[in-house]
């Protein structure tokens, strides 16, 4: 694959969220260049630790475009090799010789997995950004790992990856490690976890959660078909903790979980979580809204969840939530639910509500974020969408339209209408 002076326009907005934690928010990938055989380049944990993240590529640490000149993909399988490689350059802005602007770029990615046994595979991967990301920055950032994903029996499967970076300056605690151990059958699944993210871990081509830390994780479940029940399809019975500690061994984060959900033969479900006990340590202060900052201290609470789905075969599918409870210095409720009506083949409409009540020691208050979309396809080749999001945290309005015209297999127009208001 090859493409020249791309805008991807025709990619789908990114879904507005409001993001209460320390962290940053995970963005998946939109953009169909980067999406086309994308399971060959990941390395690492899909949402929390990977060293490869392409939305890092052509787009700035906001989500600004950066015009990307050109990209080349290879992707495909030699004998028992699975190769990728990547390679793509983008525009300098500005005047970065001043001290305005972004550099130049040149991403190189290099892939390279190889099945072993039956359905078990081991690989490499060495990603390679030369340029910095803003005048005065570094002048380049690598990172390289080797996984392996064993698979003896059909219930059963080891996973772990080891990665490091290289940035300049930086000689030590530089590596990454993890280990997941999966057994699931119909009755049970057990899951643990372990990993290692040094604190100057940093792959500036990809994505991590928290640096820094230790990370212990461990899963049980039971998922009886109780027969004797009406109606009922599945139960399952779950029990989890996640267990964060920092580079010393002290406790950063520990989450204990107990809940229970039930499947109906109709498909609809329900869902309940009576224990999410969360005890959060802050070793500096954490501004959770403008002018609202909860002090650094251990922090302790217990937020249940309950959810219902209806049957997803109607026309008119519903579901609602709510969480509750401790939050921090305060309490914290969480209300949502969402709307889909499906009244012919042709046309689906979407409509989804999540609102935050907050109330703390340092100050209130609440948050809306709503989404409403619609599809309509006037046949197999013409296809247009709707999408209006209303977002009271970041006050921004986003609409997006599209037209898809797809003339033959592989080969579409787009007209595309964008338009973004408020402080954003």
């Amino acid at each position: 694959e090859f493409t020249v002076n791309p805008d991807f326009g025709q990619a789908e907005v990114d879904n507005q969220v409001i993001n209460l934690t320390r962290f940053s928010v995970f963005f998946p990938e939109k953009r169909d260049f980067f999406l086309e055989n994308a399971g060959i380049f990941a390395l690492g944990d899909s949402r929390a630790n990977q060293i490869l993240f392409t939305r890092r590529v052509g787009l700035t640490g906001s989500g600004e475009p950066v015009p990307i000149d050109y990209g080349a993909k290879v992707t495909g399988k030699i004998g028992p090799y699975n190769v990728g490689l990547l390679q793509i350059q983008t525009r300098e802005l500005g005047q970065p010789a001043l001290g305005l602007g972004i550099p130049r770029n040149h991403f190189t990615v290099l892939r390279v997995k190889r099945d072993i046994l039956k359905r078990s595979s081991i690989g490499a991967m060495l990603v390679n950004r030369q340029g910095a990301q803003f005048a005065g920055g570094s002048p380049y950032n690598r990172a390289a790992g080797v996984d392996v994903e064993l698979k003896p029996t059909d219930h059963y499967q080891l996973k772990a990856f080891l990665a490091g970076t290289a940035t300049p300056g930086v000689r030590s605690s530089f590596g990454s490690g993890r280990v997941d151990s999966i057994f699931e059958n119909e009755l049970f699944r057990f899951i643990a976890v372990y990993e290692n993210i040094g604190s100057n871990f940093n792959p500036e081509v990809g994505f991590v959660e928290r640096a820094g830390i230790h990370q212990y994780f461990g899963q049980a479940a039971y998922k009886p078909r109780p027969t004797f029940i009406p109606h009922v399809q599945q139960m399952e019975f779950e029990t989890q903790i996640e267990y964060f500690t920092d580079r010393a061994g002290n406790l950063a984060t520990k989450q204990i979980e107990l809940s229970w959900q039930t499947e109906f033969k109709n498909s609809s479900q329900f869902f309940f979580r009576p224990i999410e006990d969360v005890t959060d340590v802050l070793t500096e202060p954490f501004e959770i809204r403008p002018g609202i900052i909860i002090p650094h201290g251990t922090y302790h609470f217990n937020r249940p969840r309950i959810s219902f789905s209806s049957n997803r075969s109607k026309p008119i599918v519903f579901n609602v939530r709510e969480k509750w409870g401790d939050f921090y210095s305060g309490q914290r409720y969480e209300t949502g639910g969402g709307l889909t009506w499906r009244p012919n083949p042709h046309l689906q409409v979407d409509l989804s509500e999540s609102y935050n009540r907050v109330r703390l020691r340092e100050g209130n208050f609440t948050t809306s974020l709503f989404s409403g979309r619609l599809n309509y396809n006037f046949s197999r080749k013409l296809l247009t969408s709707a999408l209006v999001q209303l977002n009271s945290a970041a006050r921004l309005s986003a609409i997006n339209v599209r037209l898809r015209y797809i003339y033959r297999p592989n080969s579409d127009f787009f007209i595309i209408y964008n338009q973004t208001t408020g402080a954003g």
